[in-house]
């Protein structure tokens, strides 16, 4: 469970952690967790996968807070440059407390990211009403993960 790494100011805080689960129909009907851990990931083309955010809202602040989180993964192709899965982002909308949990997933389609090594890095991203970026922002580097087509291996 990577944590992420967070910017905020006075008043308000979020901690959590961000994991890639992959799902594998054929074996397993649960997900299982390939969270990388500084070692090559491996994720077969044909399957869902999904990156499970879980945070926390800290803070006098969150008492009278409006607008939405922003999660986002980013994948960056090694030798081909940027690519973007649709979806890649999702908006939570924020919730009244001073100690508020969170729980919120990205999810993707088997197929829907082509064969190669990706570094992946999980944003998250506090919005106002307006959908202004806020200061309260944070990330984790999810390491490099490598997409494969079983039907070729």
């Amino acid at each position: 469970m990577p944590n992420l790494k967070v910017e905020h100011i006075a008043g308000i805080a979020i901690n959590g952690t961000v994991d890639l689960v992959e799902s594998n129909p054929t074996l397993n009907p649960t997900p299982i967790n390939t969270t990388p851990t500084g070692n090559l990931c491996h994720v077969r083309c044909d399957q869902d996968f999904q990156f499970d955010f879980n945070w926390n809202q800290l803070g006098w602040i969150g008492c009278i807070l409006c607008g939405n989180y922003k999660i986002e993964v980013c994948f960056e192709q090694w030798c081909a440059g940027e690519f973007s899965p649709t979806p890649n982002s999702v908006l939570v909308p924020t919730n009244h407390g001073t100690n508020v949990p969170y729980t919120a997933s990205i999810n993707f389609l088997a197929n829907s990211v082509p064969p190669g090594v990706y570094g992946i890095v999980a944003c998250i991203t506090l919005l106002d009403t307006m959908g202004n970026p806020q200061p309260v922002a944070g990330f984790v580097d999810l390491g490099k993960v490598k997409f494969y087509d079983y039907k070729k291996c």
